[in-house]
């Protein structure tokens, strides 16, 4: 039986698992990497991704803190001529009644788990230092405590 009181772990593994390495890598097929290539001034770009990400405008000191954590090469952060990977199917081969009680079933079930704990590669058509940045502050966006607490 699980225990019912909360504890450290669980917003540990909530801001720094798997799913939040899913939610803020820019992978080529991650929406907010379509966001990021297209052109735009670094106020707007701000505004756009708070009204995105948490539904309202940023403070003025939100967007001095983000503008300045994404100034440092904004205007170079597309990479001309870089395409983007097409996603490869993840399963060649699957688990089905008829091998379920195999050993390869269980191996197979954890490469699929270990697949998915990679995740898809980074974007190659973004600046890989302003790339990691915007992922910082997706980071941090989205583990503001307006995504949890209602005030």
């Amino acid at each position: 039986m699980r225990d019912v009181a909360s504890n450290i772990l669980q917003p540990a593994l909530l801001s720094n698992g798997t799913m939040m390495m899913w939610l803020t890598r820019l992978s080529d097929d991650h929406d907010l990497t379509r966001f990021a290539l297209e052109p735009r001034s670094l106020d707007e770009f701000i505004t756009r991704l708070f009204v995105r990400l948490l539904t309202r405008q940023p403070t003025e000191v939100e967007r001095k803190f983000y503008g300045e954590a994404l100034a440092t090469g904004f205007n170079t952060r597309i990479i001309a001529g870089a395409m983007a990977v097409e996603p490869t199917p993840a399963r060649h081969r699957f688990v089905a009644w008829s091998n379920h009680m195999k050993s390869e079933a269980n191996t197979l079930r954890l490469e699929e788990e270990a697949a998915a704990r990679r995740g898809d590669p980074p974007t190659a058509r973004l600046d890989p230092e302003w790339r990691r940045r915007f992922e910082d502050v997706l980071w941090a966006l989205l583990n503001a405590p307006e995504w949890t607490h209602v005030l």
